[in-house]
């Protein structure tokens, strides 16, 4: 993933904090977030593109697979320890490498 400025605001950011606590499908992060379960998806799609969701599949009896989502690798990188651990997590930004002279 590339440097950027900040991390997602709003949905987003409300979605990447519950998800350095467990690991959630979609629909119960919209149970959660009080949103429509397309909506969240697409804010997924968003994270997952930028590198800071991954999602397995999970195929329970005789009905559709369900994704669960959690932070990457890279996800769990931007986020402290403190963050897993407390319900206070803040979106962090992130700053670009200082150059060294």
């Amino acid at each position: 993933m590339t440097s950027y400025g900040e991390l997602p605001a709003g949905t987003k950011a409300d979605i990447l904090e519950y998800l350095t606590k467990q690991e959630l499908s979609a629909r119960s992060l919209a149970e959660r977030l009080q949103v429509s379960s397309a909506a969240v998806r697409q804010h997924l799609a968003i994270l997952e593109a930028l590198g800071l969701v991954t999602r397995r599949k999970v195929v329970t009896a005789p009905s559709r697979p369900t994704h669960l989502y959690r932070l990457s690798v890279q996800g769990t990188r931007v986020f402290p320890k403190r963050c897993r651990t407390s319900n206070a997590c803040a979106v962090l930004s992130l700053s670009t490498p200082t150059r060294r002279l």
